[in-house]
């Protein structure tokens, strides 16, 4: 009978450690890389990340521009242009927001308003039965008209409710004072910014303006914070 030494396996015991010893090398190698990575993105780079989420915050609405007057040679207004604009909801927002926070500009202190307060404070500017404007609201369509064609102060005034949700939409509004009086020669517009025929069309370059824009900031519970509009 031959009997087996332990010379073999003292002989595989250094390999085994040397391969060891190599595992644990890449080991640590592939830490260390992916440490280092994590350490450019959040040590080096948070202003740009941080900048990345804030801007992921922001959306924007446009202004439109205010298009240009038509008088006649004493001065008297035949053409000129209003500003209004339409109140829409994303219905996905706000049914789904049961209270959300409002800085109280006298108290100088956050509070926070419940839903059904925050409706009911819209029907109140908007002059418009509480019911109505529940369910104008309430849904899951991300784009609803609850209001149309209001003016700037109250459009201001329904922006610093800041409900979730709820922001403007603006439009420009042509008004003819003498009705349709040398409609001939003023002419008209086409969708309400392209002229046709007569001084509209003639003169559109000179008329039309430039549209500006407002951006908004969307807070975590869905309110709406306005910035200054930016031409």
């Amino acid at each position: 009978m031959v009997q087996k030494t332990g010379k073999s396996k003292n002989k595989r015991t250094p390999a085994a450690k040397k391969r060891l010893r190599l595992g644990l090398g890449i080991m640590l190698t592939l830490l260390l890389v992916v440490g280092g990575k994590l350490f450019l993105v959040q040590g080096l780079d948070v202003g740009g990340m941080a900048e990345a989420a804030y801007n992921n915050r922001l959306t924007t609405t446009v202004l439109p521009a205010e298009r240009g007057k038509i008088l006649d040679a004493n001065g008297t207004v035949l053409a000129s242009s209003v500003i209004r604009y339409n109140i829409v909801v994303d219905q996905t927002v706000n049914t789904n927001t049961s209270e959300f926070s409002r800085y109280n500009t006298q108290t100088q202190a956050i509070d926070t308003i419940s839903r059904t307060q925050g409706i009911a404070e819209l029907s109140s500017a908007l002059g418009m039965d509480v019911n109505q404007v529940t369910q104008a609201v309430t849904g899951d369509k991300k784009y609803n008209i609850v209001a149309k064609e209001v003016k700037p102060d109250l459009e201001d005034r329904i922006s610093q409710l800041h409900i979730p949700g709820i922001v403007s939409e603006g439009i420009s509004k042509r008004v003819y004072p003498n009705g349709s009086v040398a409609g001939g020669i003023i002419g008209f517009l086409k969708d309400g910014t392209t002229g046709q025929a007569g001084l509209e069309q003639t003169q559109d370059d000179l008329l039309r303006g430039k549209d500006g824009k407002r951006v908004f900031e969307i807070g975590a519970d869905g309110s709406v914070s306005p910035w200054q509009p930016i031409c």
